[in-house]
């Protein structure tokens, strides 16, 4: 239960830097803002079909609870290792995600100081919380794979 709580902790987290970023893009203009948030739906929609439908935890223990209901409606992928194309498929949506709207908020530090700050934070309780505990010896983030990231 302790993971699902980080879990969700990080996706509010990461959701308020979604909203910072549309408010930050949509003082300048509506018609971006509204394309950004496009890509954000379909970057999210590529990232869980690129990474999260190979992970095993998807199907009952996912930790960010509303990823795993999502994965069911995309089409079925083998829990095996992740290969560069997987790697490209979160790479590009997430680096979508943060550097389009940065633009935008280097124009209000406020915000931009915000959405940094709750992204480090976000990042912070992924890596160090729900990756500990997470099942998917495939993830480089995942302490029980022999691909593990940090050591």
């Amino acid at each position: 239960m302790k993971t699902k709580i980080h879990g969700i902790i990080s996706l509010i987290l990461f959701t308020g830097t979604l909203i910072i970023n549309f408010i930050g893009i949509q003082k300048y203009s509506t018609i971006i803002a509204l394309s950004y948030l496009l890509i954000v739906i379909l970057s999210f929609l590529v990232i869980i079909y690129s990474y999260c439908t190979k992970c095993k935890c998807h199907e009952n223990n996912c930790a960010h609870l509303i990823v795993g209901p999502i994965t069911k409606f995309l089409p079925k992928r083998q829990m095996k290792e992740y290969t560069l194309l997987d790697y490209i498929g979160v790479f590009i949506p997430i680096s979508l995600i943060f550097f389009i709207p940065q633009y935008w908020l280097f124009r209000d530090k406020i915000l931009f100081f915000l959405f940094w700050f709750l992204s480090i934070i976000a990042l912070i309780e992924i890596i160090g919380f729900v990756c500990k505990t997470c099942e998917n010896d495939n993830c480089v983030l995942c302490r029980n794979s022999k691909n593990y990231f940090f050591g």
